[in-house]
């Protein structure tokens, strides 16, 4: 991983978000009732959009991996594609977003298990250090501080449950 950092992020329901970082043992928790409830769930009644989100449009269905997906355009140009599994509660297939530059980033869908995932993943690690979004992933070492780490430990703090 030659100094990749790989964190999970867990939203809950209630607004709660935590930042996880498994290889250094830390983890960053904000509260946000602005964030509460289902609005950031996709459903396939909805076709997998999140209204007022990125200017989401349906551009289709089709077939991706073996899948029946729906097709979304995303962003104020449509410059994002992304693919979402109807049958498997919008589980995500495929996102492409082209850049201005003309870089293209791709993800795409490794393996899908259907069922109830391990609930080992959506733990909250007792045992991590809590420590605000600047230490917990301050970029590269030798370089500057992240350009929005200030405005991110503002909010963190702002937002930490009591």
């Amino acid at each position: 991983m030659n100094g990749s950092i790989v964190q999970r992020v867990l939203n809950f329901a209630s607004g709660k978000q935590i930042y996880i970082y498994d290889s250094n043992g830390t983890k960053s928790t904000i509260q946000d009732p602005k964030f509460s409830g289902t609005r950031l769930l996709r459903s396939p009644e909805q076709n997998c959009v999140l209204s007022g989100v990125n200017n989401e449009t349906v551009a289709g269905e089709e077939t991706l991996e073996g899948y029946r997906t729906v097709r979304l355009a995303a962003g104020p140009g449509g410059e994002m594609i992304l693919w979402f599994a109807l049958d498997y509660g919008c589980a995500p297939i495929r996102e492409r977003a082209g850049w201005s530059t003309g870089g293209v980033n791709d993800s795409h869908l490794v393996r899908l298990t259907p069922g109830e995932p391990d609930s080992e993943i959506f733990a909250d690690p007792q045992d991590y250090q809590e420590l605000p979004p600047s230490r917990v992933n301050p970029g590269p070492p030798g370089r500057p501080q992240r350009p929005f780490a200030a405005s991110e430990d503002a909010y963190y703090y702002a937002h930490r449950p009591k």
